[in-house]
C-alpha cells in the first residue's frame, strides 16, 4: 500500500501499531486490533486482509530497500540530494498554507529524519536503476550518439520579435503575422547594411541579452529550443538567417559569431552515457524502471514462499514485459 507526498513514496505499514499499551487478547490467544459493538477485529484478520491486497507490494519494497542499501552507499551526494528535496517538500507545504510537522504525522512519519531516510532510499533505488542501464549500454550506442547528437557549442547574437498576446484566435493570428513581418523588415535592413547590435537594442524582446548586443554564448542542443539550435548550426560564421526562425518564444533573427570545435568522444562520453540512460529510464510509464528492478532482484536469487504473493508478482512481471 503506497501513498504519495509531493512525489515521494510513503509505504504504509501492514500492521496496526499499538505503542506501549498492553494489547487485549481473545480466549483463543489472538490479539485484538479494534472492536465495535458486536464485532471484534483481530490483528490476524487485519493482516490477512492487507496481505491479499498489498502483500506483494510490501514484500517487494522490503527486498528493494535491502538491495539498495547493500549496493549503494549513503554518501555525501545522497545526503545532500535528500536534504535539498526535503527542504523543497517543506517549502511546498508552507506555500500551500499547511503545517509540515502535523502533515508528517498524518502520513505516518514520526519525525523529519524518518522522511529523510525514505528520500535517501528512493535516491538509492534510482541509482540502482541508472547503474543497471549503464551496464547495458554498448560502445555502438555511445558512438552513434556522439556522431549524430554531439556538436561544438556556438556563440550567436539574436533579435527576438515576440507577437503581442491577444484574447482570441483571430486576433492572435494577426499579431503573429505582424511580428513575422516586422522580423522580415529587420532582415531587409540588415541586407541594406544596418548594424545588427543596434537593431538588437532597439527591437529585441529578449531583454536579458539585448544589453550585450543579443549575445548568447555556448549554445548547445541540450539547453536551447531545437529550432533555434538547428538554425544556428546551419549558419556560417559571420552570417545571419535570411528568414525569421520561429520558436515558442516568437521570431528570431540569428547571427553566428563563433563555432567551437566538437568535443572529443572521451571528454563527452560521461555526458553521453547519462543522456542515454535517462532516455531509457524516462519512458513516461515507469515500465523501464520496474523491468530493471525485476532483473536486479534475480541476482539475489529471490524466492517467494507465499503462493498468492508469488502469483501476483509473476503476473505483474509478465504484464510489464508485454508492455516493452
Amino acid at each position: 500500500m503506497k501513498k504519495k507526498i509531493l512525489g515521494f513514496t510513503i509505504v504504509a505499514s501492514l500492521f496496526i501499531l499499538t505503542g506501549c499499551n498492553k494489547i487485549p487478547k481473545l480466549a483463543n490467544g489472538q490479539e485484538l486490533a479494534a472492536k465495535i459493538d458486536g464485532k471484534e477485529i483481530t490483528v490476524e484478520e487485519v493482516y490477512t486482509n492487507l496481505r491479499k491486497q498489498y502483500g506483494t507490494t510490501a514484500v517487494i519494497n522490503i527486498i528493494d530497500e535491502f538491495i539498495a542499501n547493500k549496493e549503494i552507499e549513503t554518501d555525501e551526494d545522497a545526503t545532500e540530494t535528500a536534504e535539498f528535496q526535503l527542504e523543497q517538500i517543506k517549502l511546498n507545504f508552507k506555500n500551500n498554507g499547511q503545517d509540515f510537522k502535523s502533515s508528517l504525522a498524518s502520513y505516518g512519519y514520526e519525525n523529519e529524519q524518518d522522511l529523510l531516510d525514505e528520500i535517501i532510499i528512493e535516491y538509492k533505488k534510482g541509482k540502482m536503476v541508472e547503474n543497471y542501464y549503464k551496464e547495458l549500454l554498448t560502445d555502438e550506442e555511445i558512438n552513434t550518439h556522439y556522431e549524430e547528437e554531439v556538436f561544438g557549442e556556438m556563440d550567436v547574437r539574436h533579435i527576438l520579435i515576440q507577437p503581442e498576446e491577444k484574447d482570441n484566435e483571430e486576433e492572435q493570428e494577426k499579431a503573429n503575422t505582424a511580428a513575422l513581418n516586422k522580423a522580415k523588415d529587420l532582415i531587409k535592413k540588415l541586407d541594406d547594411g544596418a548594424n545588427f547590435e543596434a537593431l538588437v537594442k532597439e527591437h529585441s524582446a529578449d531583454t536579458g541579452s539585448a544589453e550585450e548586443g543579443g549575445l548568447i554564448k555556448n549554445v548547445n542542443k541540450d539547453e536551447y529550443v531545437l529550432e533555434f539550435f538547428e538554425a544556428s548550426l546551419e549558419l556560417e560564421k559571420g552570417k545571419y538567417t535570411k528568414t525569421p526562425v520561429k520558436s515558442q518564444f516568437g521570431y528570431h533573427i540569428i547571427l553566428k559569431v563563433e563555432q567551437k570545435n566538437k568535443p572529443s568522444l572521451e571528454s563527452a562520453k560521461d555526458k553521453i552515457i547519462d543522456t542515454l540512460v535517462e532516455e531509457k529510464i524516462n519512458d513516461g510509464t515507469g515500465v523501464a524502471t520496474q523491468l530493471a528492478w525485476s532483473e536486479i532482484r534475480k541476482k539475489y536469487n529471490i524466492e517467494f514462499f507465499d503462493k498468492d504473493i508469488k502469483r501476483i508478482y509473476n503476473s505483474n512481471i509478465t504484464s510489464l514485459k508485454n508492455q516493452e
